[in-house]
C-alpha cells in the first residue's frame, strides 16, 4: 500500500510540476504578445503624428509624404480611426502632435 502512496505522490508532484512549467510558459507568451501589441500601438501613434505633423506644415506635398511613409491615403484613414478609436491612443496622438507644432517632437 504504501508504494501505491508513494506512487501517486510523485504522479501529482510530477503532474503539478507540469502545470506550472505550462502555466508559466503561457505566462511568458501572453507577455510576449501583449508587448508586441504594445509596441504596435506606440509605432502607430508615432506614425500617425509623423504624418499628421509634416501634412500641416506642407499640406501641397501630401502624395509625396504620403509615400515617404509607405502609406496610402486609405492606409492613413485607417490609421487615424484605430488612434482615434482608442482613447488612449488618441490623448497622446494630441499631446505628441501638439508636441511637434510646438518644435519639441522631430
Amino acid at each position: 500500500m504504501s508504494r501505491w502512496v508513494i506512487a501517486i505522490g510523485v504522479f501529482a508532484l510530477t503532474l503539478s510540476a507540469c502545470t506550472i512549467q505550462e502555466t508559466g510558459r503561457a505566462d511568458s507568451i501572453v507577455a510576449d504578445s501583449l508587448g508586441a501589441v504594445e509596441r504596435r500601438r506606440a509605432e502607430d501613434v508615432r506614425l500617425a503624428i509623423d504624418v499628421a505633423h509634416e501634412l500641416r506644415q506642407a499640406p501641397e506635398r501630401a502624395e509625396v509624404i504620403l509615400r515617404e511613409h509607405g502609406l496610402s491615403r486609405a492606409e492613413l484613414d485607417s490609421l487615424l480611426y484605430r488612434v482615434a478609436g482608442d482613447s488612449a491612443l488618441s490623448a497622446v496622438y494630441d499631446r505628441g502632435l501638439a508636441a511637434a507644432s510646438d518644435g519639441e517632437v522631430h
